[in-house]
């Protein structure tokens, strides 16, 4: 398991990395709607290759952002709990930003 950032300067630059392209930020979602979540069942969500998905996994466990369990031969991903309430937040954001501009067209 990878430290999270000690410093604040290197946490706001591993956020900023965790949020760095589509796939990242899919995964993110996914991770802040659930507890754990298979890495399989990850990949199927997000609709990526596994490959794609444990590429990006690990530049998130390297961010500290997300941490990887194994259970066997499975790898469960959960968001690290000390950053899970801000990317959760972002999230939250985001998706009303979403719902807003769906809106915008009605009327």
């Amino acid at each position: 398991m990878t430290p999270i950032p000690t410093t604040a300067e290197d946490l706001i630059v591993s956020i900023g990395k965790a949020l760095d392209g589509t796939v990242r930020a899919k995964i993110l979602r996914a991770l802040s709607r659930q507890n754990y979540i298979q890495l399989t069942e990850l990949a199927t969500e997000v609709w990526e290759p596994l490959a794609t998905v444990s590429y990006h996994l690990k530049i998130l466990c390297d961010c500290g952002v997300v941490q990887k369990v194994m259970h066997g031969r499975e790898v469960e991903i959960h968001l690290h709990e000390d950053v899970a309430w801000f990317v959760e937040k972002i999230v939250s954001w985001a998706e009303g930003v979403e719902e807003e501009g769906e809106g915008e067209g009605e009327g």
